[in-house]
């Protein structure tokens, strides 16, 4: 049934700033995802439907289970309207509404980065879907909608305070949870309690919410729906707070900006450092050789590893001794130098490419000729009292499988 709380929260919207924010461009509802599902949150006030409510509620049912049966999603309008009748607690319409929330059309909330929330009608279904918990509904659905509720993670008692507005307390038997009944794999829990809570915030948790968002939005230079909700309640309040909000933009971006540079200038240094490294071992390299002479097998190894670390011009010392085996290590070092190691390494390549299909063909004609060809035999051929029948000539493989002698 909506509340009042969605007149409340659209008439907030009226007021809202234009904001740099795309998710409150795009939110046409002007509501939170809290706010969204409290306007919808299920109160049942058991009576009977009049013949007019009950035809209207037959009607739309068959049209979300059609959408079920065709695996399309159910709009909004037709989800809120089935909720209204359904609060009447008939479990049939109730169990439709539990399943037609799973599979909604996404809804528009000004606190997600691009409007819309798919998660948003599953909280909804989770809430219906405890309604009928209580009223001794066991089925798939019902697990299913409070399997995206509610987290286990260990076995026992599990007390557990959902987003989705109420808290569980399960009692898990044995491997039985809500995920696992409604995918068929395990029974389904022995007990739950659930309690409902508001999830709408009081306005001194509001201003905790977004500071919190804030601080974490200055070092982070990235958007998620935390910071789409705090960009919306700081235009939702206007002023200094907004004006904070959108400072926070300019500052997060220019730490992003300084840590990205950061990052770069820490990559130059480690392959600047590595390049010293592998350009000192490379000098003492060419010395010793020069006097018949090599490194340690250690400082080799070291001067091989810097080599393909390093790559392109870098490994072409290497690989002028050596061929290389990874078509990768190839790409590598002619990215760097094309010259004639290069060309002569693509070449060993392609050779060991085709040699390797040669000797494939090979075996595998080598097989085919052991298997099913080969030469022929004759066998002689007895009845079961040991009487000659005569001879009849079949290939080797054959006669084998056959058990001839």
């Amino acid at each position: 049934m909506l509340r009042t709380a969605l007149l409340t929260a659209a008439a907030l919207s009226l007021a809202m700033p234009a904001l740099a924010q795309k998710g409150c461009e795009a939110g046409a509802t002007g509501v939170t995802t809290n706010q969204y599902v409290e306007a919808r949150r299920p109160v049942i006030v058991k009576r009977k439907l009049t013949n007019e409510e009950k035809a209207e509620a037959n009607k739309l049912a068959s049209l979300v289970r059609s959408n079920l049966k065709s695996k399309t999603r159910s709009d909004e309008a037709t989800l809120d309207r089935l909720a209204v009748l359904a609060s009447s607690g008939d479990r049939d319409l109730m169990k439709v509404v539990v399943e037609g929330n799973i599979n909604a059309v996404p809804v528009k909330v000004i606190d997600e980065k691009d409007g819309q929330s798919w998660n948003v009608r599953g909280k909804l279904a989770g809430l219906w879907a405890i309604h009928l918990w209580r009223e001794g509904d066991r089925s798939k659905p019902v697990s299913r909608a409070l399997a995206g509720c509610v987290q286990r993670d260990h076995y026992g008692t599990q007390e557990n305070k959902t987003d989705c507005g109420f808290t569980a307390s399960v009692a898990f038997d044995g491997a039985s949870t809500f995920n696992g009944h409604w995918a068929g794999q395990t029974g389904v829990p022995k007990s739950a309690t659930f309690t409902e809570f508001t999830l709408l915030e009081t306005p001194e948790q509001e201003v905790a919410r977004y500071q919190k968002a804030l601080a974490e939005y200055r070092n982070s230079h990235y958007d998620n729906a935390e910071h789409n909700w705090a960009a919306c309640w700081a235009g939702l309040k206007g002023g200094a707070i907004l004006a904070e909000w959108n400072g926070t933009e300019g500052l997060s971006s220019a730490n992003y900006a300084t840590a990205e540079l950061n990052k770069q200038l820490r990559k130059q240094a480690e392959i600047d450092e590595k390049a010293a490294q592998w350009t000192a071992l490379q000098n003492q390299r060419v010395q010793a050789k020069a006097s018949d002479g090599a490194l340690s097998e250690a400082d080799e190894g070291k001067w091989a590893s810097l080599s393909f670390w390093l790559g392109g011009k870098y490994l072409v010392p290497y690989a002028s001794e050596t061929v290389l085996i990874q078509e990768t290590a190839i790409q590598s070092l002619c990215s760097g130098d094309s010259g004639k190691v290069c060309q002569r390494q693509k070449q060993l390549f392609q050779y060991r490419v085709e040699a390797g299909r040669s000797e494939q063909n090979m075996k595998e004609a080598a097989l085919r000729n052991m298997t099913l060809g080969g030469r022929d035999v004759t066998v002689r051929n007895y009845d079961l009292s040991g009487n000659y029948l005569g001879t009849t000539t079949m290939p080797a493989w054959q006669a084998d499988i056959a058990g001839a002698n």
